[in-house]
């Protein structure tokens, strides 16, 4: 390959030139002139009709997704192409295959990002001997006879990252570097590159390569497990997008910040926030947007008669320095949504058109869970007082693909959906394919606002968060050692009451936050996590306790140590449990956030939207309720 000479690896130059492009390794290219093109497409091409290309991802619910996703709307857009982004939620080979295997006689060109190499080279050798050209992207898979990769340098990018923690470490330190998965190509390139300019520096050691999986929760739980095996550990490289946040939150919540460096790649939301904060030194972007666009361009090229070459999209290096060049401007204020802007499908105008009743369903996601009730008693309530057709829809237990295939299944009988999604990733993709069908969505309880989705409906979670910890503040004096505990502190929820809180708790200097316990959602387990926390810090005097269902375990766990009015509990939600805590003295306020309302906007706002009436963002409130109050709710 022939490679631009490499700028200095020195740091300022970095920010100076934050892009390094490498020229193609396919030399001499290739042209449609010499591909055996299927005789249909050259029928199509002859006759100016619209070419097809579909663009397989290989995890449609993964984060960096959305990046992907935007570049191929920009190329419809810009290119007048039927292109289509597809691909499986999760990263499932087979389910790959199946989805391309279906759609064969309908594309006229595929270009691919393979779960795995060896599973789909077989698969790109059948479409190719189709007539049909397929090029990868993101990741390459250089064995198949695609045409050719749109993508990043994958070792080079690995050394650049490898050179940068070597930088920001001095020279000096132990090294554990983190991936989602350490025996795909992708990651054994990059940690090759990585390893390669970490061995230039003698005095860095690499203790481990952590592999997390791709389970949000379980990325931090495997970072948090590597460094309480490594204590004396000084860098934390990641080889790619999802570990690079968690990476730079167990930093965070360790008050580690300056002591541990992070690098990592990719520009999530939270690593940009995490840059800036100081928490990651620098990460590293490979362009997802524009590998979006070439996918579909390189293709698009071809068949025009083109000739096309491999297409680096280069290593993009964003520190504390640089950061503001990719922050997303603030939103403006929404001045509300309209159906008159809206491309409802004609049956559901139709049935509008004939007065007929409405079809709206309520998708929370765990309809098991202890809050699952307040919000079945809200949509039950807008069924008595608006005349409309509504069901309360779930899956039993936290399960993305249980609440996708539900969905599905009932897309044909739903004139309006409204969703809390198990998992934003996993069900953004969703909600955009429903919207695309003309069916209006809005979320509540949990926004998923990277989605098509219209408006939310629930509490400002980071506002929220904020309250409880002025009022952990307030009843602990100002003085005392906290603990956070949630149930999953990988959820976006999570982390944006965590943010508030930490934010308001760092207003009292005298209060140490010593740790997040992330619990788990089985009811002994969470009790069981805080009881081993309180253990190992007995001088804690305080749980703050960010939803429903750990905050009575906390309550509990108080009284069964007879430590009522010793250590004090701030927590969520109005269950059964913590109301009778809250008159006992053993938690000191918990704060509601309207279930039941939450569960008749979300019908609420939908039948409003189509009946023709404007909505926008509903914020349900913070109710705070202690001993004095607490009545008020009693038994109701």
């Amino acid at each position: 390959m022939n490679l631009r000479k490499l700028f200095s690896v020195l740091l300022c130059l970095f920010m100076l030139l934050p892009f390094v492009a490498v020229v193609s390794a396919q030399d001499e290219g290739v042209n449609v002139a010499d591909f055996a093109l299927a005789e249909r497409i050259q029928a199509k091409i002859a006759a100016g009709e619209p070419l097809n290309i579909y663009v397989s991802y290989h995890d449609v619910s993964n984060e960096f997704a959305p990046f992907i996703r935007a570049g191929v709307e920009r190329a419809i857009a810009e290119l007048g192409v039927n292109a289509q982004f597809i691909g499986p939620v999760g990263a499932d080979a087979d389910a790959q295959i199946s989805e391309i295997e279906t759609l064969m006689d309908q594309m006229d060109g595929l270009a691919i990002s393979s779960v795995s190499t060896d599973a789909l080279a077989p698969l790109i050798d059948r479409v190719v001997e189709a007539g049909i050209p397929v090029i990868t992207f993101n990741t390459d898979n250089p064995d198949s006879a695609r045409l050719v990769f749109a993508g990043q340098d994958l070792v080079q990018s690995g050394r650049e990252a490898g050179q940068l923690m070597g930088d920001v470490l001095g020279g000096e330190g132990k090294v554990i570097i983190t991936t989602l998965d350490a025996a795909a190509q992708w990651s054994i390139d990059r940690e090759t590159g990585a390893r390669e300019a970490l061995a230039a520096f003698p005095g860095i050691e690499i203790v481990q390569t952590v592999n997390t999986g791709t389970d949000p929760q379980e990325i931090y739980a495997a970072i948090e497990n590597a460094m309480l095996a490594n204590p004396d550990v000084t860098g934390i490289l990641s080889l790619e997008c999802c570990s690079t946040p968690a990476a730079g939150e167990w930093v965070t919540r360790n008050a580690a910040v300056g002591t541990v460096k992070v690098v990592g790649f990719d520009l999530l939301d939270d690593t940009i926030q995490l840059v800036i904060d100081g928490a990651v030194q620098a990460t590293i972007d490979q362009a997802p947007e524009r590998q979006g666009f070439e996918a579909v361009n390189l293709l698009v090229q071809f068949l025009n008669g083109e000739t096309i070459s491999n297409l680096d999209t280069g290593v993009g290096i964003y520190t504390q320095e640089n950061i503001n060049e990719v922050l997303n401007p603030t939103a403006e204020p929404t001045e509300g949504v309209n159906v008159a802007d809206f491309a409802l499908a004609e049956r559901i105008q139709a049935k509008i058109a004939a007065g007929e009743p409405l079809n709206i369903y309520v998708s929370y996601h765990d309809v098991s869970n202890e809050f699952a009730p307040f919000i079945r008693a809200g949509v039950e309530r807008a069924i008595a007082e608006l005349g409309v057709n509504a069901q309360f829809i779930g899956p039993v237990g936290a399960d993305a693909d249980g609440q996708i295939s539900e969905i599905e299944t009932l897309l044909d009988q739903m004139d309006g959906l409204a969703i809390s999604s198990v998992s934003t990733d996993a069900l953004a993709p969703l909600i955009d394919r429903v919207t695309e069908a003309g069916i209006p969505v809005i979320t509540f309880n949990t926004d998923n606002p990277d989605s098509a989705r219209l408006v939310f409906a629930g509490q400002d979670l980071v506002q929220s968060g904020r309250e409880a910890g002025q009022l952990m503040g307030d009843v602990l004096g100002g003085e005392g050692k906290v603990i956070i505990t949630t149930l999953d502190a990988a959820a976006q929820w999570s982390i944006d009451r965590e943010t508030g809180a930490r934010e308001a708790l760092a207003a009292f200097p005298g209060i140490e936050i010593v740790q997040t316990v992330n619990t788990g959602t089985d009811p002994q387990e969470i009790y069981a996590a805080i009881e081993n926390a309180m253990l190992a810090n007995p001088d804690v005097t305080g749980i703050l306790s960010l939803e429903c269902c750990s905050t009575p375990a906390a309550g509990e766990w108080v009284t069964r140590n007879a430590a009522v009015g010793t250590v004090k509990v701030v927590g969520f939600d109005l269950l059964d449990d913590t109301v009778q805590l809250v008159i006992d003295g053993a938690v000191q306020a918990t704060i509601d956030q309207a279930p039941e309302r939450q569960g008749f906007e979300a019908v609420n706002l939908l039948v409003q939207f189509l009946n023709g009436e404007t909505i926008s963002n509903l914020d349900t409130g913070v109710g705070i309720y202690t001993q004095e109050n607490i009545g008020e709710v009693a038994g109701s």
